[in-house]
């Protein structure tokens, strides 16, 4: 539950990574609250991961009362990757809401693209312009607002099923309230969505 706030980032390209499952981020892989943050050139490629995995622009994970307002991913790319149940998103791979509201508001999404990639079968391989994968609980509700997605890039992505959306590929009791998704490519074979993939 820690809080990062005016930090910026500036990545090189991390090639050649295999593991079981991982949990990656811009700034870090689980949790934390992210209050104007910046993250360039955050490049993956050559990944085989063999297990659920996390991946986002800020962070691979967050859950819980944590939140993410006013930061800004810059030139984020996945690249020539096997990545099995995987869930991708420019902002955060996954957000899980069990306790509490996770609020990810105002934050802009600019030069995101994933290709040449192999995920897993239904509904376990999720990407989202914002998160991949966001969902709430019957009590608990995730909110995405005011986020700008602009040249948003998915192609040649091979998968079961795959929930593909401009803002987030998969959702459950969550709201989504004043996004953008501009100037934007995304091919996929079935759940697709200019906002969500799948709710």
């Amino acid at each position: 539950n820690g809080e990062v706030s005016n930090l910026t980032v500036v990545y090189n390209q991390q090639a050649d990574i295999t593991a079981t499952t991982l949990q990656a981020g811009g700034i870090a892989a689980v949790g934390g609250t992210f209050t104007n943050c910046a993250v360039y050139d955050f490049k993956l490629t050559n990944l085989k991961l063999s297990n659920t995995s996390y991946i986002g622009g800020i962070c691979g994970k967050i859950e819980y009362t944590q939140d993410i307002d006013s930061c800004s991913v810059y030139n984020m790319q996945i690249t020539n990757s096997t990545i099995s149940i995987t869930y991708i998103g420019g902002i955060s791979g996954q957000c899980s809401i069990t306790t509490n509201t996770n609020i990810i508001t105002s934050c802009t999404i600019y030069n995101f693209t994933i290709e040449n990639c192999v995920g897993g079968s239904y509904k376990s391989f999720c990407l989202g312009g914002v998160s991949g994968y966001v969902c709430g609980g019957s009590s608990h509700i995730g909110t995405i607002s005011n986020c700008l997605v602009d040249d948003l890039y998915f192609s040649s992505v091979t998968s079961d099923d795959p929930c593909v959306g401009g803002v987030a590929g998969y959702s459950s009791n969550c709201t989504f309230t004043d996004n953008i998704v501009q100037n934007s490519t995304i091919n996929s074979l079935y759940y697709l969505g200019g906002l969500i993939g799948f709710v």
